[in-house]
């Protein structure tokens, strides 16, 4: 038998003497069919698999288990990964108290944000479990659970108070969270005390001192992180003194920045040739050239715009909106397209197991994009079929695997109640940008699921609908696609624009009203492209208006789907 060291080192899961390998397929499925529990127990690795380790605390016969088995198998499952299985175990009334108690320390551990953990008694009422807990919660983006304990923890010490201003801020208490903050003086703190208030601050003044106070301690990332929202805030505030202070400063720190915002504010001054000299300074080259595209139509008299789409790589969203395609040339994936052989016996025998092997064994990047595809998993689809992308005209079924119609049930569904005239490729695009079909995707915001819903904008939607608002339940896929497809159905006979709605839908729609509400017509994808670009305030916005409409681009030129967006830029009154 084969020994596959080097593989189990690089799965990261301690082995048993014994090894196994994937020749051993056949011996595995009977195991598995059979629910042999003592086999699995011998081999570590197949705990690797998210989908087995759940599958063997929920329906593998445990009940017999012995103490020394029950104690290997809370070992196995004493990580963040696999811990919340463990409440299958734990609703085992049979289990002596010692064995429950390990159990809930291991839940309340790694699992706290889950619903069913909070119905289980909590003996952890120490400060120290308190700040634990909240900070955990505050990690998942639970930000109203970690509220909750944030009231509970004394403000007795910098490192509770830090975590507590955050937990505030996030919670929309700006003012106490930021008096908070500025209460901590201890050096562990400092750089991130410094850091937040720079944000967090309303008056530039203000800002400004807490940058100098973050420039002095040399954290190099952060300042960059903090020059590029300042800047951006700057820009738009319309305060040179602040903006050229700032820009002065980039220069020495991050020449990117210097470019990028040199060239807006000379572009916007109509001062062209001034302008070009900062785009030599720009990192990204799709921004290059295209910064480079805006002010040479401007400095050259015969300039023509197809001159300079081969500047711009295929996948481009300068290039595909300048250019939309017509038709791709896409092949719908076939299981014989899988190489692996064991993977391909079993998709068609028993998915589950396939997704077992695929979670256990390592194979080759496109087979797991394919096999993914086929299990309906299409955002590690996605991850995988994106290693390959530049090979796409060697593979033309990734054209499915990197912009697959995934639950095309669901959405038509929805689509259909609502009587909604939003295209059906537009939700796709727009489900692409938010999550990559990632139905348990939580953003650093607290959105969640496929449509990436934030529970605020959630309430709203579930009063609405007149249906029970249900936070725990945003990231189930039907809930979510009922949810985000109404929202995005509400936005576009608000709106009556798909530039218009993918913006509101990021930005909320007031504030794309007052971005670009005033900037109406345009006549030309160049031109949107210019609005959309200097005048939408937000730079996440900005980049995801201009994603979702390529998205939509190339799900309708796979798909065959006439009617491409035509872009107006205008806005309902």
């Amino acid at each position: 038998m084969k020994i596959l060291s080097l593989l189990f080192i690089f799965l990261g899961i301690g082995l048993s003497k014994e090894n196994i390998n994937l020749d051993d397929v056949d011996i595995i499925y009977k195991a598995y069919k059979n629910q042999n529990i003592t086999y699995f127990l011998k081999y570590p690795i197949f705990f690797k698999s998210k989908t087995f380790a759940e599958i063997f605390l929920k329906d593998f016969p445990l009940e017999n288990l012995n103490k020394t088995q029950i104690e290997k198998v809370l070992n196995i499952y004493k990580n963040p990964n696999l811990a919340c299985n463990l409440f299958y175990l734990y609703k085992d009334k049979k289990l002596s108290l010692d064995i429950r108690n390990k159990i809930e320390k291991i839940l309340f551990k790694y699992c706290p944000y889950e619903p069913y953990v909070k119905n289980i008694r909590d003996n952890f009422s120490s400060p120290e479990d308190i700040y634990k807990r909240a900070k955990l919660l505050f990690k998942y983006k639970q930000f109203k659970d970690a509220f909750f304990y944030a009231q509970k923890l004394p403000l007795d010490n910098d490192k509770y108070k830090y975590l507590v201003s955050r937990i505030y801020f996030t919670n929309g208490k700006r003012k106490y969270a930021t008096s908070l903050m500025e209460s901590i003086n201890s050096s562990a703190y400092e750089y991130k005390k410094y850091y937040f208030l720079s944000f967090w601050k309303r008056k530039p003044e203000e800002k400004k001192y807490y940058f100098e106070k973050l420039l002095s301690t040399q954290k190099e990332n952060l300042v960059k992180i903090v020059l590029n929202g300042l800047l951006n805030y700057a820009f738009y505030q319309d305060n040179s003194t602040f903006f050229f202070y700032l820009l002065n400063i980039s220069k020495n720190i991050d020449k990117n920045l210097y470019g990028k915002y040199g060239f807006r504010y000379y572009y916007l001054k109509g001062d062209y040739i001034k302008a070009k000299d900062f785009i030599s300074f720009i990192k990204n080259k799709e921004t290059k050239n295209f910064y480079a595209l805006l002010v040479d139509r401007f400095l050259y008299k015969d300039f023509k715009l197809e001159n300079y789409l081969n500047n711009f790589s295929n996948f481009s969203k300068y290039k595909v909106l300048l250019n939309p395609p017509k038709k791709i040339k896409a092949q719908a994936p076939k299981l014989s397209d899988i190489k692996n052989k064991y993977l391909k016996k079993y998709l068609k025998q028993d998915p589950t197991f396939a997704e077992i092997l695929l979670e256990t064994f390592k194979f080759d990047s496109l087979d797991k994009a394919l096999a993914y595809y086929f299990l309906n998993n299409y955002y590690l689809s996605i991850v995988y079929a994106d290693k390959y992308k530049n090979k796409i005209s060697k593979y033309p079924f990734l054209y499915y695997l990197l912009y697959p119609q995934g639950y095309k049930k669901e959405i038509r569904y929805f689509l259909n109640l609502y009587k909604s005239k939003l295209p059906e490729n537009y939700i796709y695009a727009l489900i692409r940008q938010e999550s990559r079909f990632n139905e348990k995707a939580i953003s650093w915001a607290g959105a969640q699921g496929l449509m990436q819903i934030m529970p605020f904008t959630a309430k709203f939607i579930s009063k609405k609908l007149k249906i029970n608002y249900d936070f725990y339940n945003l990231t189930q896929p039907n809930y979510n696609l009922r949810l985000g497809i109404w929202y995005a159905d509400f936005l576009y006979r608000k709106l009556k624009d798909l530039a218009l709605v993918s913006g509101g839908y990021n930005a909320g729609p007031g504030n794309i009203r007052r971005f670009i509400g005033d900037i109406t017509p345009c006549y030309s994808s160049l031109e949107f492209l210019e609005i959309v670009d200097f005048f939408v305030k937000y730079p996440e916005t900005r980049n995801y208006i201009l994603k979702v409409l390529k998205n939509f681009y190339i799900y309708n030129a796979i798909y065959n789907k006439e009617g491409n967006y035509e872009i107006t830029c205008t806005i309902s009154p």
